[in-house]
């Protein structure tokens, strides 16, 4: 049978083994969307589609360069094993031993689903060398597809019965098929993404190199040092716009997937009543079943589809004022708050919490880009430099109104801390205690000329607190537009001192 007549059986009047669990689809769903790293979201997949299909072993294959499909992984549900193949190996031939080569193509070929209650007695492969060899029994073969471009396959067994994906171990596997596709293409945009922030890095820190020969060589050639200066915080500022990016995808993935999988349960549903209509056998019953379910997955689309909506924009916002010099009229509350989660990325990823406590009402007129530069900075440095490996941290914002012109926004950690001989040098350009852990030792610095010659206010370390601890001062209107050639332009991505 093919998906589509397996899809009639499953959905008609007498379900035959099971009705469908769609809380355990939407668990399922919520697994699979929460990873982004390829590795891992191969792994998460296999087990999870096991698992609600009831099948023995399973296979997954990716679409390549080319248009060539690779087998990349595959798991045994009998002995929990699941491996990562080192090389993917290319489905080139007619033959690949452990996979039927056939069923797959037939279903990369129709776009379907291939359901064979038992492969080995089906005329149709009964040619196909593995058919042949091993005698699989129940196969289910689902291509993956992305807005109607081949991501994959998956291919899975149930070598101890035959007929064994039908009902729940048949829908629940289809169902996921779009979210298993959305996924594999975020982990490869995620890869894509982080091999440019990396060659961003890289050049990055190639240019740090050459700027700190010919500051110690070149004393007389002060103003083209500062010049390439510019050029080098501007090429950080790509390499951070390049993870948040990254940092995007892997945000909005799970409210999304679950919307993805709703919808698809809805449309199933559709089109059980649709037949059941055009059959003429429509009961009171399966009209109430219809209507619960689309009040419940029409909930849920709305709420995740307004959750993402909600981080879109978030993101939006802090992404264009930090490519942006515009000075305009925010509210400061809001703007920390959108800033937080567009740097949820960075510092949920370490198991670190950051905590905002603002007035309500707080209107500022000035440099919104340039205050999410100072604070993102601070964020990455206490993470880069205050903790140790595995150990989780808490970064705090605080704002106060001292008078009715400036405000006083206090940063702080509960890290290891600044030595006290280094306390002098902080703010000084390339100074850092990582030399050989990747950081320049740019960070606190441009953090202080921002605050200095671009909010027109001061920054000082507090010495006594326990941690880490900054005390800024800035005027709530910025005054005339910064035009000196101090070196602030950009952002933050990996920074100064510890």
């Amino acid at each position: 049978t093919t998906g589509r007549a397996a899809t009639s059986a499953s959905t008609g009047d007498d379900p035959g083994g099971g009705s469908l669990d769609f809380e355990a689809v939407m668990t399922a769903a919520r697994a699979i969307s929460s990873e982004i790293r390829r590795d891992t979201l191969v792994e998460t997949l296999l087990r999870t589609v096991l698992h609600l299909a009831g099948a023995g072993r399973g296979l997954l294959l990716l679409q390549a360069g080319g248009g060539r499909l690779t087998l990349v992984a595959e798991a045994d549900a009998e002995g929990g094993r699941f491996r990562l193949l080192p090389e993917p190996v290319a489905v080139t031939g007619a033959t690949l031993p452990g996979l039927p080569v056939a069923i797959v193509h037939y279903a990369v070929r129709t776009g379907e689903a291939v359901v064979l209650a038992d492969a080995g007695a089906d005329p149709r492969f009964a040619d196909d060398p593995d058919v042949r060899a091993r005698r699989p029994r129940s196969v289910l073969c689902l291509p993956l597809l992305h807005q109607g471009s081949l991501v994959g396959a998956l291919h899975l067994e149930n070598n101890l019965a035959t007929d064994s994906f039908v009902d729940q171990r048949l829908e629940a596997p289809r169902l996921l098929a779009a979210q298993m596709a959305v996924s594999l293409e975020n982990a490869r945009l995620y890869d894509e993404l982080s091999d440019f922030s990396r060659a961003l890095e890289a050049q990055v820190e190639e240019r740090t190199r050459a700027l700190r020969a010919a500051l110690e060589g070149e004393r007389e050639a002060h103003e083209q040092l500062r010049a390439a200066q510019a050029q080098l915080v501007q090429a950080e500022k790509l390499a951070s716009l390049g993870q948040m990016m990254a940092g995007v995808a892997h945000e909005i993935n799970t409210p999304l997937g679950i919307a993805i999988t709703s919808a698809s349960h809805l449309a199933d549903e559709t089109g059980r009543l649709k037949r059941l209509t055009v059959d003429g056998r429509v009961r009171r019953s399966d009209f109430e079943h219809y209507v619960a379910t689309a009040e419940e997955t029409t909930d849920l689309l709305l709420s995740n589809l307004g959750r993402t909506a909600d981080l879109v924009h978030s993101f939006k916002q802090v992404a264009v004022d930090q490519a942006s010099d515009e000075c305009r009229r925010f509210d400061l509350k809001g703007y920390l708050d959108d800033l937080l989660v567009s740097l949820g990325p960075v510092w949920r990823k370490g198991g670190h919490r950051v905590e905002v406590t603002c007035p309500e009402g707080l209107e500022m007129d000035g440099h919104p880009g340039v205050l999410a530069q100072i604070l993102t900075n601070l964020v990455v440095n206490s993470i880069t430099h205050g903790y140790g490996e595995g150990r989780c941290g808490r970064m705090a914002v605080t704002v106060t109104v001292p008078d009715d012109d400036t405000v006083e926004l206090v940063y702080s950690d509960d890290g290891r801390g600044i030595r006290e001989e280094h306390q002098s040098r902080i703010f000084d350009p390339f100074f850092t205690t990582r030399r050989g852990a990747g950081s320049m030792g740019l960070g606190l610095h441009i953090v202080h000329n921002l605050v200095t010659a671009r909010l027109n206010g001061r920054i000082e370390l507090d010495r006594a607190a326990p941690g880490t601890r900054f005390v800024i001062h800035i005027p709530r209107a910025t005054a005339a537009p910064w035009a000196t050639a101090h070196l602030s332009a950009a952002s933050p991505a990996s920074a100064g001192t510890g």
